[in-house]
């Protein structure tokens, strides 16, 4: 007998991927001033499916929303 198991979200939460160059992690709201950089950039947004975030604290609000997806 094969048992489904139920995909969880946060089977990827812990992983981190790391080289000399580059670390790949998961956003934490200390990231929300990084954030903004670019999803406040009218330049950048221009391409992506989301409206410009004004300030950080509609970031923070996000990344919190987004988190707590995961």
């Amino acid at each position: 007998m094969i048992q489904e198991l139920e995909p969880k979200k946060t089977y990827y939460n812990n992983i981190i991927i790391e080289t000399k160059r580059l670390i790949l992690r998961n956003l934490t709201l200390d990231d929300s001033d990084d954030v903004f950089k670019w999803c406040g950039d009218p330049d950048v947004t221009k391409f992506v499916s989301y409206n410009t975030y004004n300030n950080t604290n509609e970031v923070r609000e996000y990344l919190k929303w987004a988190i707590s997806e995961n």
